[in-house]
């Protein structure tokens, strides 16, 4: 996967996606989804990868990081009235979900990009 994103070749990538759509809930399927809206968001299919990143559970490593790149799709989507409180609203989720050194971090880049 880290492949297909430094060279920009997604087909086989998505074909794979495709065929493991059927996994049970759990971490497996939420990296996996995780895997998949981040190449998706890489390809520039925003609101394709809003979509992936939205099935992800929030009790798990990969919940946080889903909600940090919904916000960054607010702001490249929406309008600028919509997408700041939209974005804040996820990042500040993000933030909640991270131990406290990462999301001091997470909580510095934001209040730097917004």
């Amino acid at each position: 996967m880290d492949l297909a994103s430094k060279t920009k070749q997604y087909k086989w990538v998505n074909q794979y996606f495709q065929s493991i759509n059927q996994l049970p809930a759990g971490q497996l399927r939420d990296k996996i989804y995780y895997l998949r809206a981040k190449i998706t968001y890489n390809q520039g299919r925003f609101l394709e990868a809003r979509k992936l990143f939205l099935q992800i559970g929030s009790n798990n490593v990969y919940g946080a990081r889903a909600q940090y790149f919904l916000g960054v799709i607010a702001l490249q989507t929406q309008s600028k009235e919509q997408s700041i409180p939209a974005a804040t609203t996820r990042l500040l989720t993000a933030i909640r979900m991270l131990s406290p050194k990462k999301a001091k971090k997470l909580r510095d880049i934001t209040l730097l990009s917004l």
